[in-house]
């Protein structure tokens, strides 16, 4: 199979925790408000932790009550969903669960498990400035243009 991410068992079994492996091999299942990454708020990308391929963005995240991390959307391509379970697409790692009650604008709820995703954050240059900055950037600008009108 061309293009298909082949993983030899042991290797992956020694490069990853026993929790991590049990998630993402062997369909495990994370303890709810225990995830790593179930509360964060960076920004950045999600990646699968078996073959690092890029998952979620960040804005994608919403906070169920569930305690478990949750998109309502993934990259084009990125995972698949069969008979709700979701997938990496390039690995066929488990990643959690998918359902269709989530919120707009896809209504789409999938449930990821953290022991399943690494978080690769945006370098600060890239990441979207805060309010303040963006008031005080349009503060100077604005400053600028009445010096050049006089």
């Amino acid at each position: 199979m061309l293009g298909k991410f082949i993983r030899k068992f042991a290797d992956l079994k020694m490069k990853m925790y026993p929790h991590e492996y049990f998630v993402t091999q062997g369909k495990g299942i994370e303890r709810p408000f225990t995830g790593e990454y179930w509360w964060m708020t960076d920004i950045g990308n999600y990646n699968c932790k078996v073959c690092k391929n890029s998952l979620f963005p960040s804005h994608y995240k919403f906070f169920p009550k569930t305690g478990h991390c949750a998109f309502f959307d993934s990259h084009p391509g990125a995972t698949k969903v069969e008979n709700g379970e979701l997938q990496c697409s390039k690995c066929q790692s488990h990643l959690g669960h998918a359902t269709d009650d989530g919120p707009l604008p896809t209504f789409k709820n999938l449930q990821v498990k953290s022991a399943a995703l690494i978080f690769e954050p945006k370098p600060w240059w890239e990441a979207p400035p805060t309010r303040n900055e963006r008031r005080k950037i349009r503060d100077r600008l604005k400053a600028k243009e009445a010096n050049k009108k006089k």
